[in-house]
């Protein structure tokens, strides 16, 4: 099961994110090309400098991303997933820090099992659960994540009774009354932001590529999480698209992203 988790604006060479796999039991991915040994993190996606200490962290999904200061905190906290994907195209594992299992809800204990989804890890209580979690990956990552399903209007922030909605970028959104699309698409930033504060995730309907509209998604396999939205892409060559510019396939991320030379400029300390 191939996911994405993500990375920056980089000019090397990008490898996607390995097949998810199940380290107990052990399970030949499907692309074994793809998957890479990686290493404890040792850097900071941000700066690429070398962490110091572990005082300053960002918890995402049952894992923890180190910063080497509270500035390159608040970057990753804007977008986890790109660092993610940063520190994984570095050949960086991030630390689990779970304590339940996401399927179960059971605490983990020394037989764990666990799935190796890009430079992530998910912990499960046994093989069953293990192999639930590598079927879907998304699925559990929202329940670490504490995510759940759009139950308020992004406008009104009013509950949810009725079936009026609108599209916005592929994606499906609800909203108390038709009023608030207009609303919303004149501010989409804004309201996303309170959909991401209130820990909703909406996923795209539309079986188009984020990238690549002409190429037809056939089994949401590859996939990223920017804020309350989940997009899904055709293959590894529209999901790598997707990491050199993700600003312009997701405008609001020009906000919280560096642009290509600050990002190179992070990376060599410039």
């Amino acid at each position: 099961m191939k996911t994405i988790l993500m990375s920056a604006l980089l000019a090397f060479g990008l490898e996607p994110f390995a097949t998810a796999q199940q380290t107990e039991p052990t399970a030949q991915p499907a692309d074994a090309s793809a998957v890479k040994v990686l290493q404890a993190q040792t850097t900071c996606p941000v700066s690429g400098e070398t962490l110091e200490n572990k005082d300053f962290f960002v918890e995402y999904q049952g894992n923890r991303i180190y910063t080497c200061c509270a500035k390159c905190k608040v970057k990753v906290v804007a977008f986890p997933d790109y660092w993610l994907y940063r520190l994984h195209s570095e050949g960086f594992m991030v630390e689990n820090v779970q304590t339940t299992c996401p399927v179960s809800g059971e605490e983990l204990d020394a037989a764990a099992k666990s799935v190796e989804v890009g430079p992530m890890t998910i912990k499960t209580c046994c093989a069953k659960c293990a192999k639930k979690v590598a079927a879907d990956p998304a699925k559990y990552m929202d329940v670490l994540a504490g995510r759940h399903a759009q139950e308020l209007c992004p406008v009104s922030g009013k509950k949810i009774e009725g079936d009026d909605s609108f599209m916005y970028q592929g994606v499906s959104i609800r909203a108390c009354c038709p009023n608030c699309e207009a609303k919303f698409t004149a501010e989409p930033e804004k309201y996303l932001k309170a959909m991401t504060e209130r820990k909703e995730i909406v996923t795209q309907t539309e079986a188009v590529c984020l990238t690549h509209p002409n190429e037809k998604i056939k089994d949401r396999t590859w996939f990223t999480t920017v804020g309350p939205v989940r997009y899904y892409f055709a293959n590894r060559e529209c999901m790598t698209a997707f990491f050199r510019e993700p600003a312009k396939y997701v405008p609001a991320l020009r906000s919280v992203l560096p642009g290509k030379k600050a990002a190179d400029a992070e990376k060599t300390g410039a």
